[in-house]
């Protein structure tokens, strides 16, 4: 089974990605490796963050409007994933490709909080095997 990784200031998360839901999502994120990328916070939603990807996928898979904390989505208008985490103000669709576990979002809260006073912190990401080797 295939899972995303995501490490911020050396915490790990792991999600359970939706291949069947967004399967152009995955393959195009997947096709970019390991990757760094740096967290901004869309203030404008609330409790969101999101990052900038070299990924192009220019259609809609699995959109969703009204979003849960730690669903992990795909916005192709600016080739970025948003990660959302708690009360958030949508202001559109985006296209949930994978979720953070249960289990870690209480963690991911308290880590993703901070990038709204610190904003650029790295992000780095990648796809693995159930097992945790890497894709």
């Amino acid at each position: 089974m295939k899972t995303l990784k995501l490490t911020i200031d050396g915490k790990t998360f792991t999600a359970d990605v939706f291949e069947d839901k967004a399967p152009k999502i995955v393959a195009a994120l997947e096709a970019l490796g390991k990757f760094d990328s740096r967290l901004i916070s869309a203030k404008i939603c609330n409790e969101e963050i999101y990052y900038p990807t070299n990924a192009f996928v220019d259609e809609m898979e699995n959109p969703f409007y009204d979003q849960e904390p730690g669903n992990i989505g795909f916005f192709p208008k600016r080739q970025c994933i948003c990660i959302f985490y708690g009360q958030l103000d949508a202001v559109g669709f985006c296209n949930v490709f994978a979720k953070i576990r249960e289990e870690e979002l209480t963690d991911f809260y308290q880590i993703a909080k901070q990038v709204w006073h610190k904003q650029g912190g790295i992000i780095t990401t990648e796809f693995v095997t159930e097992g945790g080797e890497a894709k």
